[in-house]
């Protein structure tokens, strides 16, 4: 996990209700897609995995854009730019395969 992002104990606590909103909202899959993505994993490795449903590419490209969405609403402005920046580099490798960013991401 980053460490922007587990510098405090109330940032795991953050952090544990951001996941549970995941799971609530997007289901197992993006929260597979988020903790590998705090773990640093390159979520290009996530693609095809049979624990994760499959993915394909352009499905893990949208969970990405969700979940820095729900950063962005979930309330604490810092912690939805931390959240975003840890997708950022992903999301960069993610659009000069697939295009640009959809709208409102």
């Amino acid at each position: 996990m980053p460490a922007a992002l587990k510098s405090e104990p109330d940032d795991e606590e953050l952090i544990e209700r951001f996941r549970r909103k995941i799971q609530e909202e997007l289901g197992w899959v993006a929260l597979g897609v988020f903790d590998a993505r705090m773990d640093g994993m390159d979520t290009k490795s996530l693609v095809g995995r049979e624990d994760l449903d499959s993915p394909t590419s352009y499905r893990i490209k949208q969970i990405v854009q969700q979940l820095k969405a729900i950063a962005r609403q979930f309330g604490d402005e810092e912690f939805g730019v931390m959240v975003s920046r840890a997708m950022d580099l992903e999301q960069g490798i993610m659009d000069r395969r697939f295009g640009a960013r959809a709208p409102g991401a």
